[in-house]
């Protein structure tokens, strides 16, 4: 997808009004837990606004050898405001966190609310092992288990448009090593439903 001019609003991840009732980004990264003085649960609502403009009108696009979903076509031009979400993080206990986004959109005069994430993960296996399970975000490629508005650009590679539609969410378990070693290595494997 090559628009010619995009401009996004409000700093590419447009959070525009932020209900913060615990430090919901005082998480640790690589983890998911929630730091000790967060307050349980930590809450977040991201309303994500932009601006896209095209040389052409051509908004749909086509990818020979691809039937590619409404997901791959093309931004709507002008202010537009694209997915919000609402967080809920917290930790279940010592052993476990929880995570749920709730993602509203509004596409062809119509309001969708769908549940995109909702899992837990644990937090105390022992060598490196994790695992999380429910509705999330596959860990296949590099950004797919990122969302939307906390990528550094407008619209996803080509590849994870053709394939997933955008991003690869679906109900399952995933099972992830973290190597105990100075390089950052993960390996992981992944059971889902096959729903979506």
């Amino acid at each position: 997808m090559h628009p010619a001019r995009k401009l996004r609003l409000w700093a590419q991840s447009a959070t525009l009004l932020s209900l913060v009732v615990a430090q919901a980004h005082a998480a640790d990264y690589g983890s998911g837990a929630i730091s000790d003085k967060a307050f349980n649960p930590a809450i977040s609502l991201i309303l994500d606004g932009q601006y896209a403009s095209y040389s052409n009108n051509d908004t749909a696009r086509d990818v020979p050898g691809f039937q590619l979903g409404e997901e791959a076509g093309g931004f709507a031009e002008g202010f537009t405001l694209n997915e919000s979400e609402l967080n809920l993080q917290a930790n279940v206990d010592d052993k476990f966190y929880g995570a749920s986004t709730i993602s509203f959109g509004y596409d062809g005069g119509e309001t969708s609310v769908e549940m995109e994430e909702a899992y837990l993960q644990t937090l105390t296996l022992p060598a490196g092992l994790q695992v999380k399970a429910g509705k999330f975000f596959s860990g296949i490629g590099y950004i797919n288990a990122i969302h939307g508005h906390a990528t550094s650009f407008v619209d996803d590679p080509l590849p994870y448009r053709v394939m997933f539609g955008g991003r690869l969410s679906d109900a399952g378990v995933q099972l992830t090593w973290t190597a105990p070693t100075i390089l950052y290595i993960q390996l992981g494997a992944e059971l889902l439903s096959g729903n979506s």
